[in-house]
């Protein structure tokens, strides 16, 4: 129940057959199949047993940790995952009930020690026993790791939104709950260094049970959303476009990994800060 997606270069994704379908008339039957990566798979299991994280727990141990228990077509190779120089301030919460994925997204809100929130991924078996998926954990991109110009046919959509401008924070955490609120005065102060109104991101987390990792989680996501930066909603690329690499090397359209920067050099030539 695997479905494999190849091309010249070799093996380009690996999920899990999730769902056949079939619509049959006279003369004719048309067949679907439904895959999902094997990112699912850390959706599958649950903690059924208390368990908890101690204080001093390096962050990229929780998801390796996690990963290990709940998840096993993934991988316990490491290779992929960040060392984030951030520790747990103090024993977590009770993760009973939560699934790898959701201890997780729990985690990655708390950030690396430069306050950037992480992002976790899971690639197609390349490493490991079997081939199996492997897990990836970063920290949220600030240098592009993709080069293309428009002169390469692609098409950039570009824009400026208040919608994603949150300039305050207030995390819920704990049992009883507790709130810890982190502000941004410089982006909430009057133009031009502000924006001149306070815009709010409410969030639960789960994991964290001390207000230090109710801050680092306030802080990581104001910045993230403190500041209105250009965005690519949408960028088109023809088939037939290579795509540098920070290595040097070009690699087609449907290579190109989620959550990583692409710069197109005509518009942002130099750009190297995720904010701009």
């Amino acid at each position: 129940n695997r479905v494999e997606v190849f091309d010249a270069g070799g093996l380009v994704w690996r999920g899990r057959l999730e769902e056949r379908a079939a619509t049959i008339q006279a003369g004719s039957a048309v067949w679907e199949f439904t895959a999902l990566g094997y990112a699912a798979s850390l959706r599958d299991q649950v903690y059924a047993v208390s368990t908890t994280f101690a204080a001093g727990t390096a962050i990229e141990t929780i998801f390796t940790t996690a990963r290990n228990d709940l998840a096993p077509d993934i991988s316990t190779d490491d290779s992929l995952v960040v060392a984030t120089s951030r520790t747990l301030s103090a024993l977590s919460a009770d993760v009973i009930g939560l699934s790898a994925g959701q201890v997780m997204d729990n985690a990655m809100l708390i950030g690396d020690s430069g306050n950037n929130r992480l992002y976790w991924h899971v690639w197609e078996g390349s490493i490991g026993s079997g081939n199996l998926a492997a897990l990836e954990l970063i920290a949220r991109p600030t240098t592009p790791e993709y080069s293309i110009g428009l002169d390469q046919g692609a098409i950039v959509e570009i824009n400026w939104a208040l919608a994603r401008l949150y300039n305050r924070v207030v995390v819920r955490w704990g049992s009883p709950a507790s709130y810890t609120v982190r502000n941004d005065l410089a982006s909430q102060g009057a133009a031009p260094d502000g924006y001149g109104v306070t815009r709010s991101l409410p969030t639960t987390n789960n994991l964290i049970n001390s207000t230090t990792d109710a801050q680092r989680v306030g802080d990581s996501l104001l910045t993230q959303y403190a500041q209105i930066r250009p965005i690519a909603r949408r960028i088109r690329i023809p088939a037939s476009a290579g795509i540098a690499d920070s290595g040097g090397g070009t690699v087609r359209p449907w290579r190109v990994r989620a959550g990583r920067m692409i710069r197109v050099r005509e518009l942002r030539i130099g750009a190297t800060d995720a904010r701009e």
